[in-house]
């Protein structure tokens, strides 16, 4: 066991042996004022018999946050004592080794395919995807457990498996990476087509299944209205999620087909 205010080795903390753990200690950069971000349409559950494509009546986006931005001060210029700012900076800001990982920064990379949780790690609760600009959103969940018994489809994030609801985060988290600053090709298609910048989070769930796996991510519009956005748990936890690719290919394969079918784009995929 370790010793007070000293911390052991942890996968997930990265932190080493006998290294002292500070719990007040912040980073320099930390200028949060401690107020919340408004949430946005954390998660829509469909009542028995709705259909998805009532969805599209129902308002998604609502007007983005206002960024401030905070002038910072010209790191050409030296301090009093005459240390550089690079150097100075280096002996301020050090991580706190109390400062968990976050068990979902695969996510964040937009181009990796297959990402993997680290094991132990507890499903947090939902919070659907959207773009910076507020012109692109992802509400709803739903699940297709392949296995024998499995519930196809099975609507709400927190009925899924373990498994399967990191997953389902972790595409909501890969969602919001992808659309911080969402494709030319997709903001084409926005304006361009019928449809309305909306996604819905599904995951193919292989999690139970003793025969089978996960293969591929991939992106379809299921109706003008709505596009879904898949993702598969494999039986080993891992996850494959959508990438910058598919999203680049899903925007020009649609935008082709409501060139020829009057804004329309039911029925493509990436």
């Amino acid at each position: 066991s370790s010793q007070s205010g000293v911390v052991e080795t942890d996968p997930l903390l990265g932190a080493k042996a006998d290294q002292a753990c500070d719990p007040d200690a912040e980073m320099l950069s930390d200028h949060s004022d401690g107020t919340a971000e408004d949430s946005f349409d954390n998660e829509t559950l469909l009542a028995d018999g709705e259909s998805l494509e009532n969805l599209s009546d129902t308002p998604l986006f609502t007007e983005s946050d206002t960024d401030i931005a905070e002038s910072a001060p010209d790191s050409s210029e030296s301090n009093e004592g005459g240390i550089p700012d690079e150097e100075l900076i280096g002996e301020l800001v050090q991580p706190n080794p109390c400062e968990a990982a976050d068990p979902f920064s695969e996510a964040y990379e937009v181009n990796l395919h297959l990402i993997s949780i680290p094991t132990g790690t507890e499903a947090p609760t939902y919070v659907g995807g959207k773009s910076d600009d507020g012109k692109f959103g992802m509400s709803g969940t739903e699940y297709w457990q392949k296995w024998p018994g499995g519930e196809n489809p099975l609507f709400g994030y927190y009925g899924g498996t373990d498994a399967g609801k990191l997953c389902m985060h972790a595409s909501a988290r890969r969602f919001d990476a992808i659309m911080a600053v969402a494709p030319e090709s997709l903001r084409q298609l926005l304006e361009n087509s019928n449809w309305g910048g909306r996604f819905f989070n599904w995951n193919d769930d292989f999690s139970n299944s003793s025969y089978s796996t996960g293969q591929s991510a991939r992106l379809w519009a299921w109706r003008t209205s709505l596009v879904k956005w898949i993702s598969q748990t494999n039986g080993d936890g891992t996850c494959y999620l959508p990438t910058l690719a598919m999203v680049e290919a899903l925007a020009s394969n649609c935008a082709d087909r409501a060139a020829n079918y009057d804004g329309e784009i039911k029925g493509c995929t990436n």
